[in-house]
């Protein structure tokens, strides 16, 4: 990816949106130059692969009238609906759940579940069953959420742009205990659960 940057994305952008038509809801805005610098933040990375919740994906890319760079290029592939592990959603609610549940998980996973839902809003999780391998320190499976504080305006006087990008790491979950409901202070999540061992 080499697209002209600008905090705001306002130049040329590639937008990922989940869904299609009117319902299509914005996943993600990528305006990544092929050298990156510490102003595009830590969680750009974090972008880099994709999981639809639904059917559709929509691509839309727009570019302005000066800065010409290479552009971008992505692979796509259909995956097992079935298998759950890990997507996007922009839903007010939903449900989330280990790949063969209420089977036991498979072996080596990497699932990332992110969720965001529109500003002023924060996210509640609630957790019905849990049994995930025991390990100290939850070093073997486990599952985390990680909050993603982001903000940006311009300062009260002059040209001055301020972004704020960080994401934080809650404590690694595991064993049968149930955790404790969860509210966000932020508008948008992403649970990671990493599996070595059957259960």
């Amino acid at each position: 990816m080499d697209i002209e940057y600008d905090v705001t994305c306002n130049h040329d952008e590639l937008k990922l949106l989940e869904g299609a038509g009117d319902q299509a809801q914005v996943v993600h805005r990528y305006c990544i130059p092929a050298e990156k610098t510490a102003l595009i933040g830590p969680n750009s990375e974090r972008f880099n692969t994709q999981i639809s919740k639904s059917r559709h994906f929509t691509l839309i890319w727009r570019t302005d009238a000066d800065v010409e760079q290479k552009g971008w290029k992505l692979e796509y592939e259909f995956v097992n609906p079935n298998s759950e592990c890990g997507f996007i959603s922009n839903a007010m609610h939903g449900v989330i759940y280990t790949p063969n549940y209420p089977d036991t998980y498979d072996n080596d996973l990497g699932c990332i579940w992110d969720i965001s839902v529109p500003q002023g809003y924060h996210i509640q999780l609630d957790f019905e069953t849990f049994d995930v391998q025991s390990s100290q320190e939850c070093q073997a499976d486990f599952l985390q959420v990680y909050e993603e504080h982001q903000g940006q305006e311009w300062a009260p006087q002059g040209d001055y742009y301020f972004l704020f990008n960080n994401e934080e790491a809650g404590k690694a979950m595991c064993g049968i205990d149930i955790p404790k409901p969860y509210e966000s202070e932020s508008n948008r999540i992403r649970y990671v659960s990493l599996g070595s061992v059957e259960m």
